[in-house]
């Protein structure tokens, strides 16, 4: 989306996602992530999670505040999918670093 949204006002990818999860559903399109993210090997799962943040933050100095910043749905998007996502995963999250520290 912020790939997207570097280059046009709107964002395909998101009209197709926030469609698509119209239709099917939140627990059905959960599902398929959680899936798909289960095939990745662990060590790809720590690469994408030390590189995709400062990815994100750097599409994101090129997309025009008008188009995130400033829109309301597009910048509850973003805060939605990363930083308030994962406090809804808090205990998950702590339980896993707890086990990672043992």
């Amino acid at each position: 989306m912020a790939t997207e949204l570097a280059v046009n006002v709107t964002s395909p990818a998101k009209t197709r996602a926030d469609t698509d999860w119209e239709a099917r559903g939140g627990e059905v399109i959960n599902a398929e992530v959680d899936a798909r993210w289960a095939a990745v090997p662990m060590g790809e799962l720590r690469a994408r999670f030390r590189t995709l943040p400062g990815e994100l933050r750097g599409y994101l100095t090129v997309v025009p505040e008008t188009r995130w910043l400033k829109h309301a749905d597009h910048l509850r998007f973003f805060q939605d999918e990363t930083t308030e996502h994962y406090e809804e995963h808090r205990t998950d999250l702590d339980a896993v670093l707890a086990a990672a520290r043992a």
